[in-house]
């Protein structure tokens, strides 16, 4: 309500002398005509205004303070048909209301005539009685206040499609415990070697990628490569775990009845015994699963394992990455293990290329037409004896070519898993050199495709998009990349009512149209109208709103009562809509109640008491002047 400021008020009083009908009386000022004498108080319009120029120091500092105009009349009139005297009781008082309270009350002033700045419009009511009447207004507020609430949510709901009620974690990884360095992770086969690693051996520095038995010295020979260094350096290791030796590229070693070469891309193992003593043992690439390991051979050749990259992708739909791109190294024969795709939010998972898990080969795709040359050198029959492996296809087929002396003495095309032997004979000596296949596929890099989930889509009722309205996207499912979360609120648009509160889409990556319909909102005023001069009571009326097919819970009741009490009548309640329903039928209508002022005639049998309301219902209203009393009527009639 309206905060009241201090004030002080003047009254001044007028007398005149009013020609009556039944003829002409002589009174003189402050007389009553013999008689009767009747009070009826009235609302003056604006112009028809008395103002005491006067004010109080109190008041001038108060329009000082404020820079407002402090005018404003309250009038009351004793008219009679007859020959009567008026007496017009002029108040003239300083209210400054405030704007806050103002703001909250729930009653839409809807008149268009403009009172004077910062002067109270209910020009017919005391300070104090204005102060019942916002009493009233107060409780009339109540009868709306629902319907404010409504509006203030949808207002606040209009202003929250402006503002992110949460962080945008689109495109992000939302799936728990996801830790980008351990995407890709690498491990040694299950049959990988196992050496005592109290000597010079340790697993986290080498890679064993070979095992060579020379059972005439009972010795077993695995070459080894050191993690992270590319210079193809082959260190020897016996099954005690002791370094025998590291060979650079195109170094060699004798020793053990053996010779063991280091060609750079390949290597060479020789027996230098009259008799085949070198036997297949464990191999990183494809030939310990071809080779039969219980025969024996003069001379086994071999592939240095080449460093390989993992890699994995997370790209949209379009191939665009969503998320970086994560390379790790890996040798040839390794086990590379890639972690499931993670939920990232705005996307659900919708293919992969590639595997999670597989062994790291050097035949890969882009190898496809290099050549290997593996060197078996000379062996019992004095023939030098090499091999041309070339890589066909992505496959893993390979074509084998077989020299002696430099000259080809035999091919063969192999596939995976295959394998052939060659016999050189001369005299009573033999040379037989196995070619195994060393592939074994690639698992290569992963790429986790992702498709951009759909929206929840606001429609009209005839299927149009309605514009402005927010279209949120599904939420990604953090506990399942290839899905949303069911059950996704829809949204809120401010005049609009939606069809469906929740939605779980069946495919995740279409849009979902949700049908809306708009709210339509009625209004209708109600004017309290002196009909005397034809002016609003309080100055403005009650608008009164609600959506449409909603009953209208107001009533006259309350107001008329109050100003029954005041000394009103009720003259008409053109209000006739109370318990209907908002619609068509009563939207924008204007709705009058007409009152006018009822007459309170005093007469020597029915005298008033000076100073005491008027109205006994109104305490604080008008008070009944000394003209009224009982000894001044009977004086009147006496001078007549």
């Amino acid at each position: 309500m309206f905060k009241r400021k201090n004030r002080e008020k003047q009254y001044k009083y007028s007398l005149r002398k009013i020609r009556g009908r039944g003829g002409v009386a002589s009174c003189i000022i402050g007389a009553v005509v013999f008689g009767s004498f009747l009070v009826h108080p009235v609302v003056l319009a604006d112009t028809d205004v008395d103002v005491v120029a006067d004010h109080s120091a109190s008041e001038k500092a108060l329009k000082d303070e404020e820079n407002l105009p402090s005018e404003g009349t309250v009038a009351l009139n004793h008219v009679e048909a007859g020959d009567v005297s008026e007496v017009r009781e002029t108040v003239e008082e300083v209210e400054k209301k405030d704007e806050s309270s103002t703001n909250s009350t729930s009653i839409v002033r809807s008149s268009n005539r403009e009172a004077h700045v910062g002067v109270v419009e209910r020009q017919d009511l005391t300070p104090d009685e204005t102060e019942e009447a916002e009493g009233l207004n107060e409780n009339t507020a109540k009868l709306t206040s629902k319907k404010d609430e409504e509006s203030a949510t949808l207002v606040r709901n209009k202003r929250a499609l402006n503002e992110p009620v949460e962080e945008d974690n689109t495109g992000k990884v939302i799936s728990e415990g996801y830790n980008e360095a351990e995407v890709i992770r690498t491990s040694r086969p299950e049959d990988y070697p196992i050496l005592p690693t109290t000597r010079d051996y340790n697993p986290d520095t080498y890679y064993i990628f070979k095992e060579v038995v020379s059972k005439t010295s009972g010795l077993d020979i695995f070459a080894a490569v050191k993690i992270g260094d590319e210079s193809k350096t082959i260190y020897l290791f016996n099954q005690y775990g002791q370094l025998i030796k590291s060979l650079a590229p195109n170094e060699s070693l004798t020793q053990y009845n053996a010779k063991i070469t280091n060609y750079g891309d390949t290597y060479t193992i020789n027996q230098t015994s009259s008799k085949s003593s070198l036997y297949y043992g464990y191999s990183s690439d494809g030939e310990k699963s071809v080779v039969a390991k219980n025969q024996p051979f003069n001379a086994i050749t071999g592939v240095v394992p080449e460093k390989s990259k993992v890699t994995v992708e997370y790209v949209d739909q379009e191939g665009k990455p969503l998320l970086p791109k994560i390379t790790e190294d890996a040798l040839a024969g390794e086990i590379r293990n890639i972690s499931s795709a993670p939920a990232i939010e705005g996307y659900v998972l919708t293919d992969d290329s590639g595997y999670q898990k597989g062994e790291v080969s050097v035949y890969t795709e882009e190898k496809v037409g290099r050549q290997w040359t593996r060197h078996f050198g000379v062996g019992l029959t004095g023939n030098r004896v090499d091999a041309v492996y070339t890589l066909l296809d992505q496959h893993g087929t390979f074509l084998v070519q077989m020299y002696t002396n430099g000259r080809l003495f035999a091919k063969s095309t192999i596939a995976p898993g295959e394998s052939f032997t060659k016999t050189i004979y001369s005299g009573t000596a033999a040379d037989t050199c196995a070619f195994p296949s060393p592939y074994i596929p690639d698992s290569g890099g992963l790429i986790y495709h992702y498709t951009k989930v759909g929206k929840i889509i606001p429609v009209t009722e005839e299927g149009e998009p309605i514009p402005d309205a927010p279209t949120p996207s599904y939420r990604t499912d953090p506990n399942d990349p290839e899905n949303v979360i069911p059950n996704q609120e829809t949204p809120d648009i401010p005049g609009y009512e939606k069809t469906t509160e929740y939605v779980t889409p069946e495919d995740p990556t279409i849009d979902t149209p949700v049908v809306y319909t708009r709210i339509q909102n009625g209004v209708l005023t109600v004017e309290y109208v002196e009909r005397t001069t034809n002016q609003l009571l309080d100055s403005t009326g009650d608008s009164i709103q609600g959506r449409y097919g909603e009953v209208i819970n107001y009533s006259t009741a309350e107001k008329i009562l109050y100003y029954t009490n005041r000394g009103y009548k009720l003259v008409e309640d053109g209000f006739t809509q109370e318990g209907k329903t908002f619609g068509d039928d009563n939207n924008k209508h204007v709705y009058k109640v007409i009152l006018e002022h009822g007459l309170q005639e005093y007469t020597p049998e029915n005298p008033g008491t000076p100073d005491t309301p008027i109205n006994p219902e109104d305490p604080d209203g008008p008070k009944v002047p000394g003209d009224a009393a009982r000894e001044n009527l009977a004086k009147d009639a006496s001078q007549t």
